[in-house]
């Protein structure tokens, strides 16, 4: 928990600055759409744009922080086991904490239309599959970050560079199982979807688990270098 509670120390202020955006962006977002649907009811959700598009994007900064702070734990004297079990403890907390800032995202959506007067006629979602597949689909985008931090530590920037595309793969098979895509619109009643959701879920665990695995491959052997001085 050590390890999990001085990631969190460090990235208070990074996710408290990103999720006030988001949620300063759907509102005023919410607001310009029933302004300009009115007096025909809402139809499409909003808050699917900065809930869902961008908010995964900086996650990956945060998988990278990560892996770059592997040195500076373990010459301290945490053991590259223990460090990478409490930064799984943190990447879910900070998933979790974000998804269901994600799900909440549609009830003040609608608090904002009701207040505003606006009718509504959004097909309603599962709340439990919407915040798992929020937690999965940015697990995805923080392992992912973790990766790429993770070859540069360990190999020559060349190869590393080289690296980068089979390792979009957990992410890109995270999108495709739980049917995001990649243009940010989860969840879409009127889209079909390839992978049955109670098959999707499972599988993406699996990806994410054996993702996890590689990361620990890459970081188990990186070299550990002092500054001298």
């Amino acid at each position: 928990m050590v390890v999990a509670e001085a990631h969190a120390a460090r990235s208070r202020v990074f996710v408290g600055i990103v999720v006030g955006i988001q949620l300063v962006v759907a509102v005023v977002i919410a607001v310009g759409n029933g302004i300009a649907k009115a007096p025909d009811p809402v139809t499409q959700s909003v808050w699917e744009l900065p809930g869902v598009l961008w908010i995964r994007y900086p996650l990956i900064g945060a998988g990278a922080a990560i892996s770059g702070m592997l040195v500076n734990h373990v010459v301290h004297g945490i053991t590259r086991r223990q460090y990478l079990r409490g930064s799984a403890v943190y990447g879910v907390g900070i998933c979790a904490f974000v998804a269901a800032v994600g799900v909440l995202g549609y009830a003040a959506e609608r608090l904002v239309y009701g207040l505003g007067g606006w009718e509504t006629d959004i097909v309603n979602q599962s709340v439990l599959q919407m915040f798992v597949t929020y937690v999965l689909l940015l697990g995805a985008y923080v392992v992912t970050g973790a990766l790429f931090a993770a070859v540069y530590m360990r190999f020559s920037p060349y190869r590393a560079t080289l690296l980068l595309l089979p390792l979009l793969v957990p992410m890109a098979a995270t999108e495709a199982l739980l049917a995001t895509w990649w243009v940010g619109v989860a969840l879409d009643a009127d889209r079909p979807q390839p992978v049955p959701f109670a098959a999707g879920a499972p599988l993406t665990v699996v990806v994410l688990a054996l993702a996890s695995w590689a990361l620990f491959l890459l970081l188990r052997d990186v070299a550990i270098k002092t500054k001298k001085g």
